[in-house]
């Protein structure tokens, strides 16, 4: 998988990223492709879509059941290389991060947020 890719050969990833995995069996039935261990934030999710419009009604889905979750949508784009999809993705994540961070303020540790 492209986003993968693009994540775990990122030679200057953020402090706060600890591991990049793909989701359990269990996860991807949930919606997650991705996983995203992070050291003061618990686990950041991705869904990997093909399309806006798939990325679109997969967030109205995913908030009216999981509004909770930290969950990235990442949609590569056509003829993309990997360095912009490594920006890319990284500043999702990165807003993603840092909202957590906020909304719990800065008191997350290690695995504190789990899927349910």
């Amino acid at each position: 998988m492209l986003v993968y890719r693009a994540i775990i050969t990122l030679k200057d990833k953020p402090a706060w990223f600890i591991s990049c995995r793909f989701a359990t069996e269990k996860e991807d039935r949930g919606g997650i492709d991705l996983v995203i261990a992070t050291n003061d934030a618990g686990e950041l999710f991705i869904q990997v879509k093909s399309s806006t419009e798939m990325a679109q009604a997969f967030r109205i889905e995913q908030s009216a059941f999981k509004p909770d979750w930290p969950l990235a949508i990442v949609v590569p784009l056509k003829n993309e290389g990997l360095q912009h999809l490594q920006k890319r993705t990284f500043a999702i994540l990165d807003k993603l991060h840092n909202d957590l961070l906020i909304k719990y303020g800065k008191r997350l540790r290690g695995s504190d947020i789990r899927l349910p």
